[in-house]
């Protein structure tokens, strides 16, 4: 994990660091044109002017702020603009009804909307009356669906209705009472409730073409009313209707809405006669979401080699370098639930009720199913701080992962948790996928593997035990042979929490009745110890004066007192100290959450939330007083129903991923939900 290097001055030696080549992709001409369909302005002050001209309100892309702790801005960017920038209904709306502005925030501007550090976590965008009265402001967006930013759009537009009027394009169409070039217009510019009215004038009336019939089912596909849009696609069922162009996109799109990658496939298949780069794409997604990523990259080169330069062959070579939101599992084109759209949100991040703990879980499967990669994998991780080498293990840890949060929820989907775990066992037992020679992250893979193993021995569905408990022992060796004289372990550079990590790996694998070794313990309770300080608190490194400030250290001391309580070296007194202390300064966690670095004066940073998170979780089950561990539980509880994105999975640092972030979150809110207490 990444260290600032005023902080690694002070505690490791720069000869501990293993020196990392990061190699990474360079955005091609055509990738660099995502989002470029929309009118940017660079300047604010003048794009206040003009927007004061023309009655319109201005749109502000913040893609970073000054003095920001943020470290992969480009890639964040590169998101946003191969993303929601590169959608056509979010193109549209900007172009027509806003002034649209792309600026980093700094000087007078910065001082005057607060954008700091910690106040505003970009990427994030600021809608401003021409007079610059700030009018809706959203930041920390980790999750990119089109139809959100269109709702967040109109509802800011529904705040100034002065500032809201109609468009050139619609008055022409309203002007010539042409109702087909109405509703386009209007969904274009997501006047949705508007287009609904104009479509469905004639309802039960006359009877619609097949061309007002796609529209009407566009309205309602995009109202997320999916009952009535699939009502008028229902015609088009039939073997021997008529196809168009726009038959097909809005088969595609119902279909990707609905999660049935399958039926849109099948509707590329059946009219790829009017196929357009827009379905050829669609089409890429559907096999995708089945798995089938090397299928899916095949339609981006035959996109990119067209030579054409449109949003979709642009997306298709943004995603072919896997520069793209779509391939990193932050863009999706399924329905979010009704409660995704709030007035004033906390990012993409809408807390969820207790009652909506199965339903988590649910989607949380669901993310993850779609996002395993055909060997078994989950790769959408971009963390490369140990450098390019060390990613095939940053590949295996999450996939651990990933596998473990399948099977703590396998009862609410085994048919389609089981075969994914059982892809992701050969590809965790497969020592190719491993990369030996890293020094950076090869703990990791080691550590979350045996806890996989550990798991998939106790797992009902299992195929593969012996295999497993073979794998089991030669980990626990390989963990053993790389302990340091010290008694520690090192991932980056030798520190506790990742000897708490193995601590906690060995000690699942010895009540897998796989033969640990006592001295390994011992020595890294020794270890670990020297670390402590006498409030509890545990130093980052593993030189330098023992402990640190509680607000530093809370987020890894349940682990590593969970750590010395396994090893014979704590109390219970001392673990629920611990744990109390996390909770005391889990602010600060939640404030550094978004980001990919150190981010705040005591150098926490996103990375280390949901490893604090598990770790905190593994040391509330530790806790022996039911009482405590009963307060414990519901304080933890809580912070995780108040996580989830807008789709219903998790993520910390976008560089960790959203396959990271949705695994912890779901191992978590499995071993807290009341069912399990």
């Amino acid at each position: 994990m990444r260290i600032l290097v005023l902080l690694v001055a002070v505690v490791i030696p720069f000869s501990d660091v293993v020196a990392q080549r990061k190699i990474r992709p360079v955005p091609t001409e055509l990738t660099r044109a995502c989002g470029t369909g929309v009118k940017w302005r660079t300047d604010l002050d003048a794009a206040l002017a003009e927007a004061k001209a023309k009655k319109r309100p201005v749109f502000w892309y913040v893609p970073t702020v000054q003095r920001s702790r943020m470290d992969r801005k480009p890639e964040i960017d590169g998101y946003m603009m191969a993303g929601p920038f590169s959608a056509p209904d979010v193109e549209t709306i900007l172009n027509r009804k806003f002034i649209p502005v792309k600026l980093a925030a700094r000087g007078e501007a910065q001082k005057k909307y607060g954008l700091y550090p910690l106040k505003f976590v970009e990427p994030g965008f600021l809608v401003l009356a021409p007079d610059g009265e700030e009018i809706k402001k959203v930041d920390k967006i980790a999750t990119l669906v089109s139809e959100w930013f269109v709702w967040q759009l109109d509802e800011a537009l529904s705040r100034r209705p002065a500032l809201a009027r109609e468009s050139t394009e619609a008055a022409v169409a309203a002007k010539e009472q042409n109702p087909i070039a109405l509703v386009r217009a209007l969904l274009a510019e997501g006047d949705l409730e508007q287009a609904e009215k104009v479509a469905m004038k004639d309802a039960g009336v006359a009877k619609p073409t097949a061309e007002m019939m796609v529209l009407r089912a566009r309205v309602f596909r995009r109202q997320r009313k999916e009952g009535e849009a699939r009502k008028w696609m229902k015609a088009f069922e039939d073997p021997g209707a008529t196809w168009t162009a726009d038959v097909l996109v809005e088969t595609m799109r119902l279909a990707l809405a609905r999660n049935l990658p399958k039926d849109a496939e099948a509707a590329f298949i059946r009219g790829t006669e009017y196929a357009t780069n827009e379905t050829r794409f669609l089409h890429s997604v559907a096999l995708h979401l089945q798995n089938r990523e090397g299928e899916a990259q095949e339609i981006w080169k035959k996109l990119v080699a067209t030579g054409e330069n449109d949003r979709w062959t642009r997306k298709a070579s943004a995603e072919l370098q896997r520069l793209g939101p779509f391939c990193r599992a932050f863009e999706r084109f399924d329905f979010l639930p009704l409660d995704a759209f709030v007035r004033d949100p906390d990012g993409t991040r809408v807390g969820r009720k207790l009652k909506q703990g199965i339903w988590l879980g649910k989607r949380g499967i669901e993310l993850l199913l779609v996002n395993q990669r055909a060997n078994g994998s989950w790769d959408d991780s971009t963390y490369d701080f140990g450098g390019t080498a060390s990613l095939p293990n940053v590949y295996l840890a999450i996939t651990a992962l990933a596998g473990v949060a399948l099977m703590e929820w396998r009862d609410v989907h085994p048919a389609g948790v089981d075969p994914a775990v059982e892809r992701a066992a050969d590809f965790l037992l497969n020592e190719q996928n491993l990369a030996p020679k890293d020094r950076n992250e090869i703990a990791w893979a080691h550590a979350y593997r045996l806890i996989f193993f550990e798991h998939y021995l106790r797992n009902p569905a299992a195929k593969k035990k012996a295999a497993a408990r073979t794998k089991a022992r030669a980990l626990v060796k390989e963990l053993v042979d790389s302990q340091l004289s010290s008694g520690a372990w090192r991932h980056e550079y030798a520190n506790p929490f990742v000897t708490a990590t193995i601590i906690h790996a060995l000690a699942r694998a010895k009540r897998a009745r796989v033969p640990t070794g006592q001295d390994t313990l011992e020595q890294a309770g020794k270890s670990l110890l020297q670390r402590r300080g006498q409030d509890g608190t545990f130093s980052y490194g593993q030189r330098g004066r023992a402990g640190s400030a509680p607000q530093a250290a809370a987020g890894r001391m349940p682990l590593c007192e969970l750590a010395l309580l396994l090893t014979g070296k704590s109390d219970q007194q001392k673990l629920a100290h611990a744990v109390e202390t996390s909770f005391k300064h889990h602010d600060l966690l939640d404030t550094v959450r978004k980001y990919d670095d150190h981010a705040d004066r005591y150098h926490n940073g996103g990375f280390f939330f949901w490893y604090d998170m598990y770790g905190r979780l593994e040391a509330i089950a530790a806790v022996e007083d039911t009482a405590k561990r009963k307060v414990f539980t519901q304080q933890m509880l809580q912070l995780v129903l108040d996580l989830p994105e807008i789709d219903g999975g998790f993520i910390d640092s976008h560089e960790i991923g959203k396959t990271y972030g949705t695994a912890m979150g779901m191992i978590c809110l499995k071993a807290l939900l009341p069912s399990r207490n």
